[in-house]
């Protein structure tokens, strides 16, 4: 059977081949069409990988920041910052610290260095104060009681203090020789506290301590 030499059919060939447009069509459209939706699902696909990326490293920034803190030590946080402490706030392991600062321009040099040691770091500066605030959280310490910690305290040698227990917190005033020994002899202890300067003297500033009986 000789289809080739079916002249209907001879005569379509002829046509096709006669009409270069046709074939041009023919293999363009097809390739188009699959370029463009190719295209659609490969920037889909670029940019869930990317998000998932930044989630996992976010995720896992997060995570080794909160697997390396350190047990709180109330004795070293106090000796660092001791030239500018405004206040120092310790509540459920949560800190909670306010650093002053005179001369603005230091301000933004301790930011960065602070910025990489502690959860959260922000400052605040204008026209009446530059200060700033330090959020971060730590390991829990051997815990204490509260009549065990009043009655250590009442043993330091030489120390210079006003107590008083009020509505069961203990209430001290010292100045920041006498804040040292104190925490010194609680540094490994874990217990609630406040700390907050209340005057700023030439060789030793003031403070009022408030250690909570929870």
């Amino acid at each position: 059977m000789n289809l080739l030499g079916n002249p209907g059919i001879q005569s379509n060939l002829n046509s096709i081949v006669k009409n270069p447009k046709i074939l041009s069509e023919l293999k363009k459209t097809p390739k188009n069409q699959f370029s463009k939706k190719n295209k659609k699902y490969f920037y889909y696909i670029i940019s869930v990988s990317l998000f998932l990326i930044l989630f996992f490293s976010y995720s896992f920034y997060i995570s080794s920041k909160n697997n390396t803190k350190n047990v709180f030590n109330c004795l070293s946080l106090f000796q660092e910052h001791i030239n500018n402490i405004i206040s120092i706030e310790m509540k459920d392991n949560n800190l909670r610290l306010v650093l002053d600062y005179k001369q603005s321009n230091q301000i933004y040099t301790d930011y960065d260095l602070y910025y990489y040691n502690y959860s959260f770091v922000g400052f605040s500066v204008n026209d009446k104060s530059s200060q700033i605030i330090i959020k971060d959280s730590f390991k829990s310490n051997e815990n204490i009681d509260f009549y065990e910690l009043l009655n250590s305290i009442n043993y330091i040698d030489s120390i210079n203090i006003e107590k008083e227990i009020v509505e069961d917190n203990l209430i001290i005033i010292g100045n920041s020789f006498e804040i040292i020994k104190i925490f010194d002899l609680l540094k490994k202890y874990n217990f609630n506290f406040k700390l907050q300067l209340i005057k700023e003297m030439k060789n030793k500033n003031y403070y009022n301590l408030v250690i909570y009986n929870d």
